[in-house]
C-alpha cells in the first residue's frame, strides 16, 4: 500500500492489524492499495440455490426470526442472502432467500429454520448440489445487467 507520504508498505493482519481490518470497507480513505495476495482453494460441489414465496406478515416473522438465528448461530460454511423484494410484474411482494453452503450437504443444521418455513407459499426453489460456474449462471440470469 502506498501511503499519503509516498511510502510504501506490506499492510497484513502482523504489520498493520487496525489498517488491514480499516480496508476491508475504507475505500481509498487509507491509500493506494498496490498489489493483493491472497491464498486459493479448489471449491468441489456445493448446496445452494433460491427461495421464494409469496409475502404475508406471518412469512416475513418467521423468516426474520430464521435470520436472527442464523445469525447468532455461526457456521463458517454457510452464507445466506435474504431479501424482500416488489415484483412489478405480478404485482406482489416476495421474499427471496439464496442459501449456499460450501459442502455437498443438503439442508444442512445452519439453514433449517428457513428450509422447515412451509412451501405453500413458495413461488420457486432451485436447492441442489452443483458446482459454482452452475450457480453463478443461475444468479446472473436472475439480475439482469444494469440492474444491479
Amino acid at each position: 500500500m502506498v501511503f499519503a507520504d509516498g511510502s510504501i508498505h506490506d499492510v497484513n493482519i502482523n504489520t498493520y492489524p487496525d489498517l488491514y481490518w480499516a480496508l476491508r470497507g475504507g475505500g481509498n480513505n487509507f491509500g493506494v492499495v498496490t498489489r493483493f495476495d491472497l491464498a486459493t482453494f479448489s471449491q468441489g460441489d456445493f448446496w445452494a440455490g433460491s427461495n421464494t414465496f409469496v409475502y404475508s406478515p406471518e412469512l416475513a416473522e418467521r423468516f426474520n426470526s430464521a435470520f436472527y438465528w442464523f445469525n447468532i448461530n455461526t457456521d463458517p460454511f454457510a452464507a445466506l442472502i435474504m431479501v424482500y423484494v416488489y415484483v412489478q410484474t405480478a404485482n406482489r411482494y416476495a421474499i427471496v432467500t439464496d442459501l449456499q453452503y460450501t459442502k455437498p450437504q443438503s439442508n444442512p443444521p445452519a439453514f433449517q429454520n428457513f428450509t422447515k418455513i412451509p412451501s405453500s407459499a413458495q413461488l420457486a426453489n432451485t436447492m441442489r448440489i452443483a458446482n459454482l460456474t452452475n450457480f453463478v449462471n443461475e444468479f446472473n440470469a436472475s439480475n439482469p445487467y444494469g440492474f444491479r
